[in-house]
């Protein structure tokens, strides 16, 4: 895997620093939901339908009072419903299903 550094990608970065915590966990929260989305479409595209892992702890979130741990479980729900649903696209992409 190669990085590389970007101006543009830098500056989004810092922007984010500045945030506060629980703005800076909406927004990993919505970046992780977005990409589930992404994944999930693709998959459209190839005519396969897969149900994206759920678990409740996710609700946690709803919450205005949620706690750390509360947040870490649910980015571990995210993390790992991206993580099966990229598999299954990656399946398909090698010609299984």
């Amino acid at each position: 895997m190669n990085f590389k550094e970007n101006e543009e990608f830098n500056n989004y970065v810092l922007m984010f620093k500045q945030l506060p915590k629980k703005e800076k966990e909406e927004t990993l929260i919505n970046i992780l939901k977005e990409n589930l989305v992404v994944v999930e479409k693709l998959l459209e595209n190839k005519n396969i339908n897969r149900d994206i892992l759920y678990n409740r702890e996710i609700l946690d979130l709803k919450n205005v009072n949620y706690t750390d741990d509360d947040y870490l479980e649910a980015v571990f729900v995210y993390l790992h419903s991206f993580r099966e649903l990229f598999a299954s696209y990656i399946e398909v992409l090698e010609g299984g299903e």
